[in-house]
């Protein structure tokens, strides 16, 4: 019997879906990665990034302020805006951002073909198989080898991913899907040339991405092929970003779990790479009793391994003197600096505002980071980390964090990420959003998803979010 390649496998868990019961823990887990893209998503089309993007692709589009926006559009703006502040979901073996490149694909896809009257249930068991692919294709990669590469993992295997989720939701066959994988092998892209030069292209990776996956699966669905295959062979896709794609271990679990149980839930705004680092300050400062002032450190010392020295501690003139709110999500020494100064690690910590911050301006000069090459060794199932803050007394506190708070081996519970939502959509102007939480938690029995896609709608047209309206199950 001829061993299945990569693609068939992959396709195998596309058709598992088909058979899943309400009951599969998968569900549960989509409801979560739905609820906090959603949230991250809506209060991210209020963002100044998102309003230029918005008016650049309305110009693009030649749309009036009369017409309807179109399903490319409308991909890109909730990509993008799901991912914005830096505030969305990640998956640990692949780094990628699966919220922004599948849930904004998947559903400008349904407003498109709103004629269809897509279940709760579509929806989900869409945005499950998203993620599977995304998510099982980048963990094959490693994300540290794209990285190297200089690609961003979220661009690439969303894009992929995207495509997958859109095509099940159009309901194409098993071959047809892998004819829009193959398309959207061609269409993934992000470079990680943001970390040099500045711009909010990041930003645009997942709404870019979802573009990808849209364009991808309309073409398969009206008969333009892509190539068979597209994830082994000679010029397979995943050679081109990375150096030996591990597929064994990335499928070694693939009839057993769900990518989208897996994933980790971002309660701090900024590079999941810091998360732990936080984590460990905001405990040193919970045994203080209180948030320390510049004048009480006299140094601090971070302890990480050496994977994401380049992403968040190097290099240092610049990491420990960020300019923007985007190089402040980038900065090891800002997220624990402000961390100790504020107690606190959220939106406004990665803000305008607080860059001007003096007392968190003053704690950056003395802090430091040594790698520990041990720690290596739990990555990327763990992203260990070891704070040490030496207070003027002569006490030095310390914390070791072997996985971040919200980290998938350090879950967020159910209630606390219905919190995380509230708080970033409190921060809108929806007047039923409390209302609106509470109605996704039955989001896979919803017999029509039409009142949803509106507020998705109004919300990447920029209307006012108090005149958003409440979802219909």
């Amino acid at each position: 019997m001829k061993e299945k390649g990569t693609n068939e496998i992959i396709l195998d868990k596309i058709d598992m879906v088909r058979r899943m019961p309400i009951s599969h823990p998968a569900f549960s887990a989509g409801k979560k990665a739905f609820l906090d893209g959603l949230a991250c998503g809506l209060l991210g089309s209020c963002q100044k990034e998102i309003e230029t993007l918005r008016k650049a692709l309305k110009n693009l589009y030649g749309r009036n302020e009369s017409d309807e926006i179109s399903t490319p559009e409308m991909a890109i703006l909730g990509g993008a805006a799901i991912h914005t502040l830096e505030i969305d979901d990640t998956h640990s073996l692949s780094s990628v951002h699966a919220a922004g490149p599948v849930m904004g694909g998947v559903l400008a896809a349904a407003f498109g073909l709103k004629g269809r009257n897509f279940t709760g249930k579509k929806i989900l068991e869409s945005i499950i198989v998203g993620y599977e692919v995304a998510c099982r294709t980048g963990a094959a990669a490693r994300g540290r080898d794209p990285y190297a590469r200089g690609f961003h993992p979220t661009g690439v295997y969303g894009a992929i991913g995207a495509a997958c989720g859109i095509s099940y939701l159009l309901d194409l066959s098993r071959e047809e899907i892998d004819l829009a994988l193959g398309i959207a092998a061609s269409k993934a892209s992000g470079l990680m040339t943001y970390l040099q030069g500045g711009g909010w292209t990041k930003k645009l990776h997942p709404g870019w991405a979802a573009n990808a996956g849209v364009h991808s699966a309309f073409l398969a669905s009206n008969g333009f092929p892509g190539p068979k295959g597209v994830l082994s062979g000679k010029y397979n896709f995943m050679d081109a970003h990375t150096e030996n794609p591990d597929w064994e271990k990335a499928l070694s679990d693939i009839h057993e779990i769900f990518e989208v149980e897996r994933m980790s839930f971002k309660l701090f705004g900024c590079c999941r790479a810091i998360h732990a680092s936080i984590t460990a300050a905001l405990e040193i400062i919970s045994e203080n009793k209180e948030p320390f002032s510049p004048e009480e450190i006299e140094e601090v010392e971070i302890v990480i391994p050496d994977e994401d020295i380049f992403l968040v501690a190097e290099p240092q003139e610049k990491k420990k003197n960020p300019q923007t709110p985007e190089e402040c999500q980038f900065s090891i020494y800002w997220g624990v600096g402000v961390s100790l100064c504020r107690g606190r690690a959220f939106l406004e910590e990665f803000s305008q505002e607080a860059l001007t911050d003096k007392k968190v301006r003053k704690i950056l000069p003395k802090i430091s980071y040594k790698i520990d090459k041990k720690m290596n060794e739990l990555r990327p199932e763990f992203f260990p980390a070891e704070v040490y803050v030496k207070h003027k007394s002569g006490k030095t506190f310390s914390k070791g964090i072997k996985a971040p708070k919200g980290d998938a081996k350090n879950p967020v519970g159910k209630e606390e990420l219905g919190k995380k939502a509230e708080i970033l959509l409190s921060l809108t102007d929806w007047p039923s959003y409390k209302k609106n939480i509470q109605r996704i938690s039955q989001l896979e029995n919803w017999k029509e998803t039409g009142s949803l896609l509106k507020v998705w709608q109004q919300a990447m047209l920029g209307e006012k979010a108090n005149d958003w309206g409440e979802f219909v199950k």
